[in-house]
């Protein structure tokens, strides 16, 4: 289905009056701090490590839990822009899929960044919350040339939704999509106002898995054996110490 220009202009004129507000929100499960902004029911909002050209960030996108799809754009607009569009299968687990649109028609797949649905993630309070970690999406390859977000600075977002209709393929990340029932530019955010200096130990704390350990320095080389070697022997076992010997008057127990 294509998305006409025709009808995002009509869909845009019908939230003029739309109210739009922006916060710097702590999340009160996983402690990360989100420039955000919320808009005609759908908050969409950026979390970023307090680091120099960070390659990450963490996105959160909530909406009302029957909505069809909900979208955000880290670009400020739908054409050449890293979309990231996020529903629920049939089994309610979140699936989240990184797009690219060089046109108003629906949006493809894109390959490149890495996506993380963090544990946080789900239905709260009778909200879809979308919390994904999406590694090498503070800049992406489209037909424009290389473009990035500003980590430091005022940055450009947007959002999408479809209030009714799901993908037609739930299950699957590539699924079509109906085209949007509403959108929305927001006010540009303060990206520096994002920064999280613990971000790493934040997301660490909500992967759906543990981060591997770092090695031990003494295992850190792989242990190599000869055919013919043999294996170090294991220190002597510690001698058992008896129990003291005690005599027992058996008249005092009858």
């Amino acid at each position: 289905m294509q998305f006409k220009a025709v009808t995002l202009l009509a869909a845009f004129a019908g939230l003029a009056q739309a109210q739009t507000f922006t916060s710097t929100y702590v999340d009160p499960v996983n402690g990360l701090k989100y420039q955000s902004a919320t808009e005609n029911g759908i908050t969409f909002g950026v979390a970023l490590p307090a680091t120099s050209n960070p390659t990450e960030l963490v996105v959160q996108m909530r909406a009302p839990a029957s909505v069809g799809w909900v979208g955000g754009s880290l670009g400020g607009s739908m054409k050449y822009s890293l979309l990231l569009v996020a529903w629920l299968n049939a089994q309610n687990q979140i699936v989240v899929s990184p797009r690219y649109a060089t046109d108003y028609v629906m949006p493809t797949p894109l390959s490149g960044p890495v996506i993380t649905v963090l544990k946080d993630s789900g239905i709260v309070n009778g909200e879809l919350k979308v919390n994904v970690r999406c590694q090498g999406c503070t800049s992406w390859a489209g037909s424009e040339g290389t473009q990035s977000i500003a980590t430091s600075g005022f940055q450009l977002l947007a959002y999408a939704a479809n209030s009714f209709t799901k993908p037609s393929t739930p299950s699957s990340a590539s699924s079509s999509l109906g085209i949007h029932s509403i959108f929305g530019i927001l006010p540009a955010l303060e990206m520096a106002d994002a920064q999280n200096s613990d971000y790493t130990s934040k997301v660490n704390a909500q992967l759906p898995f543990a981060p591997p350990l770092p090695l031990l320095p003494s295992l850190s080389t792989p242990l190599s054996l000869a055919a013919n070697s043999k294996l170090p022997a294991l220190p002597p076992a510690l001698a058992l110490r008896p129990l003291p010997h005690r005599t027992v008057d058996l008249a005092l127990l009858s």
